[in-house]
């Protein structure tokens, strides 16, 4: 399900609303529309879906308090940089970033990480586990997913903008990129109208949706991926049906609706499956508790993380940094480090005496089943590219346009050896090279992530 802006405002009337939504780790997704987001939760029976999003329920009694509706302008995004690093922009975290690896699950069609930074499919050969026979059928894949209630109890979602929040990784890219939902304020680029950017508006605030026992929340998913193409003054996107393969999907679930709509606490679901699916549907049972294989691995028999590792293969930092947004005026500052094995930590710095300095602490995900989550192994892919690597140096190279002389902010990062690395907003003029951009993709998502763990979330802003 992806959706291509295409009228100047929120909310759009016709053909495609523009929608922005962010996810829990408040990068701006990129949908694009072939199929409007339908959204309904029904009760094994039939539901009515409109192109608004909204469910109207015709089967079951009970059933999602919400339709498609919700949203979440600004999020928990880019906190720990100030909303410059991975913030700001109506949700936090500027989504696209990864670098488009050639042959997701199937050689050749779409493009690995993206949107999350995680990338990595690359080319070379397809793992053969990977691959998927199908029967001759072409791709597109169109497929509904219902995640169904298969508990006693009523369960929550996060619910923005465009739709219930889950992820979508692929096999072939080691489940390290990030194939759904996203987001494009963006026209298509095979479009001749295609000449400039789009106004796209904010959302409303995200909700906590219900799935009563026994139901299920649908969605329905075009098997699209987009990558997103820079003109210069303007980014355009191009689609491509994704193939026939193994894919992994991924969604949070919550015991109450506020946790639910904050996105803190709650347990992943995960589930591998094939494309194309049977029937062109995909039951995503949510209400059984699973075992996660990456909960709690030891760091003292984790190896080093090379950046190569697939996402759900546990791997401890061995490098240290410390980054945030530098510049401009505010009530507060933040500054994110990260160190090994696996630390993250929060340091927030207000600008009145009387409010003194606050500071977390969360131990980094050695691994995820889900591509929402950044990892140990995603921090090093996106820190050691040799293009990241050479851009540091003692007096601070920025890349990007430098706001600092304007009372703007810029995503700074430090490395313990003293050299450092500026990241402002890319323009014609000042380039900011995809793997930079990845970095500051990675790091906004990532400091979202943590800012919604609860040693975190209880920070005074």
């Amino acid at each position: 399900m992806i959706r291509i802006a295409s009228s100047s405002r929120f909310p759009g009337a016709s053909p495609v609303q523009n929608l922005r939504r962010p996810d829990r780790n408040d990068r701006l997704p990129f949908r694009t529309a072939l199929a409007l987001l339908a959204l309904a939760v029904v009760g094994g029976g039939c539901s009515s879906r409109s192109s608004s999003g909204s469910g109207t329920l015709t089967g079951g009694t009970a059933g999602m308090a919400t339709g498609g509706s919700g949203g979440g302008a600004g999020g928990r995004g880019g906190t720990a940089s100030g909303g410059t690093a991975g913030g700001g922009k109506a949700g936090g975290g500027v989504a696209g970033g990864g670098t488009a690896g050639a042959g997701v699950a199937g050689g050749g069609t779409a493009g690995g990480g993206v949107t999350g930074g995680g990338g990595g499919a690359g080319g070379g050969a397809v793992d053969p586990s990977c691959r998927v026979d199908a029967a001759g059928q072409a791709p597109p894949y169109p497929t509904e997913i219902h995640f169904r209630n298969d508990s006693a109890a009523p369960l929550y979602v996060h619910q923005g903008c465009v739709g219930i929040d889950f992820g979508l990784s692929s096999c072939a890219s080691g489940y390290r990129d990030f194939l759904e939902p996203v987001y494009h304020c963006a026209c298509a680029c095979e479009q001749t109208s295609c000449t400039g950017g789009l106004a796209c508006g904010p959302c409303p605030a995200p909700v906590g949706t219900a799935i009563a026992a026994g139901h299920f929340a649908t969605v329905a998913w075009n098997a699209i991926a987009v990558a997103e193409e820079d003109r210069g003054t303007y980014h355009c996107v191009r689609s491509s049906p994704l193939p026939a393969g193994r894919y992994r999907i991924a969604i949070r679930v919550y015991d109450d609706a506020i946790s639910a709509m904050n996105m803190v606490g709650g347990r992943e679901v995960t589930q591998d499956f094939s494309l194309p699916t049977t029937a062109g549907v995909l039951e995503v049972p949510v209400g059984t508790p699973q075992v996660d294989p990456c909960a709690g691995p030891s760091t003292a028999s984790t190896p080093v993380c090379t950046g190569a590792e697939a996402h759900d293969q546990a791997c401890r930092l061995s490098l240290s940094m410390s980054y945030g947004a530098e510049g401009g005026l505010g009530v507060s500052s933040d500054v994110s480090a990260i160190a090994p094995p696996a630390t993250y930590t929060l340091t927030r710095t207000f600008s009145t005496p009387a409010s003194p300095d606050q500071q977390c602490a969360v131990s980094l995900p050695l691994c995820s089943r889900d591509a929402h989550v950044v990892t140990t192994g995603d921090l090093t892919r996106v820190l050691t590219t040799p293009t990241v690597a050479a851009a540091f140096g003692a007096d601070t190279p920025v890349f990007g346009v430098d706001s600092r002389p304007y009372d703007g902010r810029i995503l700074v990062l430090h490395r313990p050896d003293g050299d450092s690395l500026g990241i402002g907003e890319a323009a014609p003029a000042s380039p900011v090279p995809a793997p930079i951009a990845d970095v500051k993709t990675v790091l906004g998502r990532l400091d979202g992530q943590m800012s919604s763990a609860p040693a975190c979330a209880s920070l005074a802003h």
